[in-house]
């Protein structure tokens, strides 16, 4: 330390016992010590030091997580410290840097939080360009099976596509696949025996209206949002149903889920997915509805 010239020494509390000794070296040497701090343990959620069998506890680990960098590294300087005011948690590198001081070092031991670190990785990923998330998704998409190398411009800006569809669903990116797996899998007979969506499947009041949208859809050349707005507006006055009454069947048809994103982002990315190239190809809506109808029993 002394001939790199370091001039600050900081880590753990543990290391305390051995900084008498380290200072009584300096004095024989005749050499000015460093400044030494020590900062709290880091505990895990049951109070005890941070280990592997708390989970994550690697760079690696939180990577492969799809923990933002800049999330981490902001989660990380606020265990054992405090920021100016004690209340902002949201920091910039700018920010630390200007208010980043020794004297706001907690002595007592830091709890490491892992749904604090997700909620501030969700406000970065928010942050962040979809470009960028796209990037980074690419492994993780492709570890699921989802895409393949390499990754066409048209493939990665369809992927922006789909995390915007389901951003507000996520803490971290390793949550994308299954987020989004009604886009990239799609299954009639699932939907209509599943526990979930069966009962919608069966209800006449659901059938009405899908036999009046799906014969639509499978007759257009073409989909886009607008039309299949103009297409649902023809089923509500044919049928009389709307709101839940009318889009909730046309979702559970289309999409084999009960919920998920707006039908206006999803459209779009089933029609520009099934172009694609990819390992799992993307039904668009027609190719689902004329499933469906077959498994239903709508044909």
């Amino acid at each position: 330390d002394h001939l790199m010239d370091i001039s600050h020494v900081i880590r753990g509390d543990d290391h305390i016992s051995n900084t008498p000794r380290q200072l009584a070296l300096y004095r024989a040497l005749a050499w000015e010590p460093p400044a030494f701090a020590h900062l709290s343990t880091i505990l895990g959620s049951d109070r005890t030091r941070l280990s592997k069998r708390h989970g994550a506890t690697s760079l690696e680990n939180f990577r492969e997580l799809g923990i933002l960098p800049e999330a981490l590294r902001n989660y990380l300087v606020l265990l054992g410290w405090s920021s100016a005011d004690g209340k902002t948690e949201i920091l910039s590198p700018q920010d630390l840097i200007a208010q980043f001081s020794l004297d706001r070092i907690t002595k007592s031991p830091a709890v490491f939080d892992l749904d604090k670190l997700k909620w501030m990785n969700r406000h970065y990923m928010k942050e962040s360009p979809l470009r960028r998330l796209a990037e980074l998704s690419v492994p993780i998409l492709k570890g699921a099976g989802y895409l393949r190398e390499p990754v066409s411009p048209a493939t990665l800006a369809w992927v922006e596509r789909v995390i915007d569809s389901v951003l507000k669903n996520l803490d971290h990116l390793s949550q994308l696949p299954p987020a989004a797996r009604p886009i990239f899998e799609y299954g009639a007979t699932s939907v209509v025996q599943g526990d979930e969506t069966r009962h919608v499947v069966e209800d006449s009041g659901s059938r009405e209206v899908l036999k009046g949208f799906i014969p639509k859809v499978l007759a257009a050349d073409h989909l886009d949002y607008q039309r299949f707005r103009e297409m649902a507006k023809k089923v509500q006055s044919e049928t009389g149903k709307k709101g839940k009454d009318l889009f909730h069947p046309i979702r559970v048809a289309i999409t084999g889920a009960v919920s998920g994103p707006e039908l206006e982002k999803l459209i779009p990315i089933f029609e520009e997915g099934a172009k694609l190239s990819l390992p799992r190809p993307i039904k668009n809506t027609a190719e689902r509805l004329r499933e469906f109808a077959r498994a239903a029993g709508l044909a």
